[in-house]
């Protein structure tokens, strides 16, 4: 997901090889999008296969569903990793964009607001990491480790609402009439409603997806278990 400040990060090529002098690219929203959306299908996929009557239709519903929520939380981490590896100019990885730096007034008067861009883009990629390595877990055939499991999506699940927590105080701390004002208000989260509502979506959806599958798999070892 595109964070609120991104565009003002110019990190694109250009003729002279400068990718300090343009925002992303077609391209990279293409890709961006389709990771993204690729990851909400295969979740929608998998969360079916969790309905009593599937079920019950197929002994293979649980597997197939661990795997549509891995497949598509993988997804999602790809989008999460390109967010964080576009954000990360002025960080960390970048000697071009580095030396680049040194030339251009704009970004170093961003400095910090950059750093926070990319501290926040990394805390979405580790926790969509998490949640990766925690639905691997929790397919039946790996039961044993169900318990490993449920803790690396509960971390995984901290850690993306905390990540959107945040970015949801910093998009009310940006105020495009003023952009010297860098406090708090909530009318600068209305002036940005898709973003909002994509961020408190997010929170909501990660912490349901996490409880529900956790009470699953309690309930599966249970029933193994007698």
């Amino acid at each position: 997901m595109v964070n609120e400040d991104s565009n003002e990060i110019l990190i694109t090529h250009n003729n002279n090889n400068n990718n300090l002098e343009q925002s992303q690219s077609l391209k990279w929203k293409i890709f961006h999008g389709i990771y993204s959306m690729l990851g909400g299908i295969c979740l929608i996929c998998g969360s079916c296969m969790y309905f009593a009557d599937i079920i019950r239709y197929s002994s293979m519903a649980l597997t197939a569903g661990g795997w549509f929520l891995t497949v598509g939380s993988f997804f999602l981490l790809l989008a999460d990793f390109q967010q964080w590896w576009y954000d990360r100019i002025d960080c960390c990885f970048n000697k071009k964009s580095q030396n680049s730096l040194q030339h251009s007034q704009s970004i170093k008067q961003n400095r910090l607001k950059n750093r926070k861009n990319a501290i926040n883009s990394f805390l979405a990629a580790c926790g969509s990491a998490c949640y990766v390595i925690g639905s691997i877990l929790l397919i039946p055939d790996f039961e044993k480790y169900a318990n490993v499991g449920n803790k690396f999506i509960t971390i995984g699940s901290a850690i993306i609402f905390i990540s959107a927590s945040w970015k949801i105080y910093r998009n009310g701390s940006i105020n495009t009439k003023d952009p010297s004002d860098r406090h708090f208000h909530l009318i600068n989260i209305i002036n940005d409603i898709p973003t909002l509502c994509t961020d408190i979506c997010i929170i909501i959806w990660w912490r349901k997806k996490n409880t529900e599958k956790i009470k699953r798999t309690t309930k599966s070892n249970t029933n193994i278990s007698t």
